[in-house]
């Protein structure tokens, strides 16, 4: 059901900066430990294939930040990237956390599924505004954030309590 047709769509895309940073602190580093390792196995020591490994891992997540994109409309939220996405429906959205200290989180929990975006890709207020637009989509834009004063909004409580039902939308 990837119909984003329908409601407001928002798109949210990693800042240049990010982008930028990422590709030029890491291209180095996967260069050099790819290198390290591959001159450590060809003395025929094991261990080298763990900075192998590393070097992997690091593109993958270099390859991550300069791809992820967020979408949102009045039903869904996507999430993609260059191997994949991850999509979850606005009216499953239990629980929206804002936290973290010199990096900000929002953690998007819904009943089956999380997704995490972070200030290492988008900026403070594209995950403040991603929050609204989630709170707006499920008819709660203005109402208090329950629980008061918490680092956390709970989408359900909210919705029982200002909207008088479940949490599906219908």
């Amino acid at each position: 059901m990837n119909d984003m047709t329908s409601g407001n769509l928002r798109a949210y895309a990693p800042t240049k900066a990010a982008q930028i940073a990422a590709i030029c602190f890491t291209v180095p580093g996967i260069l050099l430990f790819g290198w390290m390792g591959i001159k450590i196995l060809s003395q025929g020591m094991w261990w080298g294939a763990i900075f192998i490994v590393g070097s992997v891992f690091l593109a993958i997540w270099t390859i991550f930040i300069a791809t992820i994109r967020v979408t949102l409309n009045d039903r869904q939220l996507i999430r993609t990237w260059a191997f994949g996405s991850c999509v979850i429906p606005v009216a499953e959205i239990t629980k929206l956390t804002l936290s973290g200290g010199r990096t900000l989180f929002l953690v998007i929990r819904a009943r089956e599924k999380r997704m995490m975006l972070s200030t290492q890709s988008f900026k403070k207020l594209a995950l403040h505004e991603i929050s609204n637009a989630i709170l707006a989509a499920r008819g709660l834009e203005g109402q208090p954030p329950l629980p008061p004063k918490a680092n956390y909004i709970d989408v359900e409580e909210m919705t029982l309590r200002y909207l008088g039902r479940n949490g599906d939308q219908g």
